[in-house]
C-alpha cells in the first residue's frame, strides 16, 4: 500500500505533466477528500466535470461532499446524473438508494432506486 504523501506526490507530478487529465484530477480529489480537506477535493472534482463532464467517479465523490456539507438537492442531482450515465456503477446506485430510501418521491428517483437494487 503506498502513503498518503507518496501517493500525494506521484499525483502532483502526474498533474504537473497532464494539469487536464480528469482521472488525475479526481484521483486527487479523493485524496483531499479522505483526509478531510473537501474544499480543494470540490474544486479538483468540479474542475474534473468541466473537462470531462462524463466522470462519474468525480461526480459521485462531489455528491458525497455535498451530503457532508448539507447541500443534499445537489448531492442527489450529481447521483442521478452520474447513475443515468453509468447504471451498471452500484457504488453509485446504492449512494442514491441509501440517500433516497423513503424518499423517492419522483418517478426519476424511484426508476434509480429500482435499478439500484437489482
Amino acid at each position: 500500500m503506498v502513503a498518503a504523501g507518496e501517493r500525494e506526490k506521484f499525483l502532483r507530478n502526474a498533474l504537473a505533466e497532464k494539469p487536464n487529465d480528469p482521472e488525475l484530477l479526481t484521483d486527487m480529489g479523493y485524496l483531499y477528500q479522505t483526509h478531510g480537506k473537501l474544499q480543494r477535493a470540490r474544486q479538483l472534482y468540479e474542475r474534473a466535470l468541466q473537462i470531462e463532464p462524463l466522470e462519474t467517479v468525480a461526480a459521485a465523490d462531489l455528491g458525497a461532499i455535498d451530503t457532508q456539507t448539507g447541500n443534499l438537492q445537489e448531492a442527489v442531482q450529481l447521483w442521478e446524473t452520474a447513475f443515468e450515465r453509468e447504471p451498471s456503477n452500484i457504488t453509485i446506485g446504492k449512494s442514491v438508494q441509501g440517500f433516497m430510501g423513503g424518499r423517492a418521491t419522483s418517478e426519476g428517483a424511484r426508476g434509480h432506486q429500482a435499478r439500484a437494487e437489482i
